[in-house]
């Protein structure tokens, strides 16, 4: 009567100490579990106080499977797509330098996308697909997400624990209005909990902390050392979103056309490369630039002057909002459905924000915040690296005394504001 779900939970327990291979693997980077959650708390702005911005955000966790160590996250206020991959591998690769021999992912669609399995095939790196409707085979991330949740989240203000039982939600304990975490903030209280308390706690599958566990098997086994990825502008770059078609024409004198708006650079004036198709990649956060692969390098590609201004800083979420809009408001929503940029970014900025935008707006502007912060932290570790260097071949630094950065110390620049 209750269908084939509801037949799964009454199936046969197998214990995996049965098998003579772990199912898990018998090392770290092995395997690793990725997937995505939307976290049970409200979030408002980091400026705005009054009540128009109440938001939850999304996670995308990457965890080690035989230590239980998470790798990588990722946090937006975007529901999961293919950028929420591209942000969690870049994560992972900016920390460790390196990814997992094998992912392993449920049937999302954006897993079986082309785009996320170029790119994991160009550093060498397996997916492996979970069984549809079998959460038993995802249970590693499934069991975090439920102690991350136990743990921390349903223990902050504005959560939204109680609107399980919406019937009893009053006033007083709404989570709008108890909301006082912001994304910036809890991107740092994650990165604590991820990376300071649950790393090195105990764990009871493992009888010690999953960072004991992970240095103690990689004594263990040694692995060879892997293919090492270059946290550098030629890898922001391939990891960017391709445009539809994969690439695109070079027009004489008019560059390449995405989306309807032209973008240029001085290597399209050759004359090999004119009428050539290039693959392009996108900037997700930024329409108002394009990369393409002209002559085995990346070319920045930018869009005519008088529009360049009008779209910088746009991300490619807010124009499409904007587009729907414009199509909406024309009454030709079936018609002439691709609207070049140009002519909504001007539209957008002689026009009052509608709410939507507004809300996307904002959005971006928190996820902005967590990008500028792990690039502080990225610098403020090339700087421990100098002057380390520095004390070794005997440069004067000696006598100088050690400043102690504590990056969990690290405060956004909103947050020192409100201050």
């Amino acid at each position: 009567m209750e269908g084939s779900k509801a037949a799964y939970q009454q199936a046969e327990f197998i214990d995996d100490r049965y098998y003579t291979t772990p199912v898990h693997g018998d090392r770290p980077w092995e395997y690793a579990h990725l997937d995505h959650t939307e976290m049970d708390v409200k979030l408002r702005h980091s400026r705005i106080k009054k009540k128009k911005f109440r938001r939850k955000a999304w996670l995308t966790l990457l965890i080690d499977s035989r230590t239980r160590r998470v790798l990588a996250s990722h946090k937006s206020f975007e529901k999961p797509s293919r950028v929420s991959c591209m942000m969690v591998i870049r994560d992972c690769v900016l920390r460790h330098g390196r990814l997992p021999d094998c992912i392993v992912v449920d049937g999302g669609s954006e897993f079986i996308s082309k785009y996320f399995e170029k790119l994991l095939a160009r550093y060498n790196c397996d997916i492996q697909w979970r069984p549809p409707t079998k959460p038993r085979f995802g249970s590693i991330i499934e069991r975090f997400i439920h102690t991350l949740n136990k743990q921390l989240l349903h223990n902050l203000l504005g959560n939204t624990k109680i609107m399980k039982r919406a019937r009893q939600v009053t006033k007083e304990v709404d989570p709008d209005t108890h909301a006082v975490w912001t994304l910036p903030l809890l991107d740092e209280a994650l990165d604590r909990y991820f990376y300071e308390e649950y790393d090195t706690r105990e764990h009871s599958s493992l009888g010690q902390s999953p960072r004991e566990a992970f240095n103690e098997l990689m004594e263990k086994f040694n692995p060879p050392s892997p293919y090492s990825i270059n946290y550098d502008q030629i890898f922001l770059i391939e990891t960017m979103i391709p445009v539809k078609r994969g690439a695109l024409k070079v027009q004489q004198s008019r560059g390449i056309k995405v989306f309807g708006t032209w973008y240029k650079c001085r290597e399209f004036r050759d004359p090999v490369v004119i009428g050539t198709k290039v693959p392009v990649h996108l900037d997700p956060d930024d329409v108002s630039h394009v990369y393409a692969y002209v002559k085995n390098r990346w070319i920045e590609c930018f869009a005519r002057a008088r529009v360049l201004a009008l779209l910088r800083g746009k991300s490619i979420r807010l124009m499409r909002i904007i587009s729907i809009e414009e199509r909406e408001r024309s009454r030709s929503y079936y018609q002439n459905a691709n609207v070049r940029l140009e002519e909504l970014a001007r539209c957008h900025s002689t026009r009052e924000e509608t709410e939507r935008e507004e809300q996307q707006r904002l959005a971006d502007e928190e996820a902005k915040e967590i990008t500028a912060r792990k690039e502080r932290l990225k610098l403020i570790d090339v700087v421990k690296d100098h002057r380390n260097e520095a004390k070794e071949i005997g440069l004067g630094f000696d006598d100088e005394p050690e400043q102690n950065i504590v990056p969990a110390k690290l405060l956004t620049f909103k947050r020192t504001r409100r201050r």
